[in-house]
């Protein structure tokens, strides 16, 4: 219908059993996305396993491997580790989020206007730092959200005028919130998971403490401190456990993935909370090799997440973190 649009079609067909539960097997065929048509990989498959599963990529795809829902050794869901949000909403980013330079122009006093970026392209690489924030400031890029609070300036009032005369006071977001232009409850996230993803999820740590609007989801360690938060984004962006997150990833078009603040909880991570220092600190120099592209480092990684599970799985090498 939408010649531009890329769209999937998805055909399931739900048979109501008689008398109880479904006896016989399903039948699912399954063509992977951009593979020859003629590739239909077919497989029957337990009704009691669909209804067990989260998501049903994993036991229809064409490499899906068994399904289990039990977690590797040493390692635990996510949401042991960390709490998990959206990013912050605006309902109208082209007025609330702009650039350094306009938010001078509108009048918009300094302390009115948090550090922000909106778009996942804005934060490269694995760590996004004051440095690189501090680039897209020079380049012209919107870094500036618009976060009031009253009373406002006469130019702060005209410019929140100017938004009502557009009509953006009308939006679904903004008509619920009172005052319009008021931000919902504001908070910054010390790690972010990009929303969508190809192949991969990107995980970022915030060095540059700035917001973050929905182009990301935060994720909030329970453990605090700078040397977690970095252990945690290198074990995240691991490929043992890219690859077990792919099972919690709802999967879109020619594979591209997302992941929602509550998938997010399940995915499976080594248990930091039992690695000692030594391995949190291997790990957050792992997540700096792999940051500045260094030979082998995605490797290396792979193989330090893989000891710390191992470790976890026996009780922790080194001195355990208390959870409090």
């Amino acid at each position: 219908m939408f010649g531009a649009t890329l769209t999937t079609a998805s055909v399931v067909l739900l048979e109501a059993p008689r008398g109880g539960a479904l006896a016989r097997p399903i039948r699912a065929r399954f063509v992977a996305a951009g593979a020859d048509p003629a590739a239909v990989a077919v497989r029957e498959i337990a009704p009691e396993r669909l209804a067990a599963a989260a998501k049903w990529a994993p036991l229809l795809g064409a490499a899906a491997a068994p399904h289990s829902a039990a977690l590797p050794p040493g390692f635990v869901a996510l949401g042991a580790l960390a709490t998990t949000r959206r990013g912050i909403a605006t309902g109208a980013n082209g007025f609330f989020h702009l650039t350094e330079a306009e938010a001078a122009r509108r009048g918009l006093r300094p302390s009115q206007c948090l550090p922000c970026i909106a778009k996942a392209g804005d934060a490269d690489g694995l760590v996004f730092t004051r440095e690189k924030f501090k680039a897209l400031e020079g380049a012209g890029r919107p870094t500036r959200f618009f976060a009031p609070r009253r009373p406002l300036s006469p130019a702060e009032a005209a410019y929140v005028a100017e938004g009502a005369a557009l009509g953006l006071d009308q939006r679904f977001l903004t008509r619920n919130r009172h005052p319009w232009y008021a931000p919902e409850r504001l908070y910054r996230a010390p790690i972010w998971a990009t929303t969508f993803g190809r192949d991969q999820m990107r995980f970022i740590l915030n060095a540059a403490e700035v917001w973050q609007l929905t182009a990301f989801h935060g994720i909030f360690p329970r453990i605090e401190g700078r040397a977690f938060a970095r252990a945690l984004v290198a074990a995240l962006n691991a490929e043992p456990v890219q690859g077990l997150m792919r099972a919690q990833a709802r999967i879109y078009a020619r594979g591209l993935l997302k992941l929602e603040p509550r998938d997010l909880l399940e995915i499976p991570v080594p248990d930091l909370r039992v690695a000692g220092p030594g391995q949190i600190a291997a790990l957050g120099r792992a997540l700096g090799a792999l940051e500045e592209g260094r030979r082998g480092a995605a490797a290396r990684l792979a193989a330090l997440v893989e000891e710390t599970a191992a470790s976890a799985a026996t009780g922790g090498k080194d001195e355990a973190f208390s959870m409090g």
